[in-house]
């Protein structure tokens, strides 16, 4: 019974034998700049080849839906809350040392309801 050798991800390291040969002459060779219909491109039907040579593509579609504007809207209102926290605490250190610990605070209510805008509140938003 032979012994069967671990197989390791990546470009193949054994020296080109004549199943290589016609694999890279019919455009299945798995090579980047290879493709299936014979393009200098190397995409074909497939997609971009990854040069793993087991034909899958290097980017496979997700299934999922690009974000809408409202999901892009709330990231942006949310950023703008906690880097506007970050600004409002800043100013805690150059006001009076009566409205000092009032600023501070403000700034982190401020980035608490922005984070709670991205983790809380986006995640269940409907999608039109």
């Amino acid at each position: 019974m032979p012994q069967q050798q671990a197989s390791i991800p990546g470009p193949s390291r054994h020296a080109a034998t004549a199943d290589d040969v016609t694999a890279c002459r019919d455009g299945d060779a798995g090579v980047p700049g290879v493709g299936t219909d014979g393009d200098a491109g190397g995409a074909g039907e497939r997609g971009v080849r990854d040069g793993r040579g087991d034909g899958r593509q290097l980017f496979e579609p997700t299934g999922r839906e690009s974000p809408s504007v409202s999901t892009a809207l709330v990231f942006a209102l949310s950023a703008v809350l906690v880097f506007g926290g970050f600004w409002v605490m800043s100013l805690a250190f150059s006001v009076g040392e009566s409205l000092a610990a009032w600023v501070f605070f403000a700034g982190i209510a401020l980035d608490a309801l922005g984070l709670w805008i991205a983790f809380g509140v986006a995640p269940h938003l409907k999608r039109p």
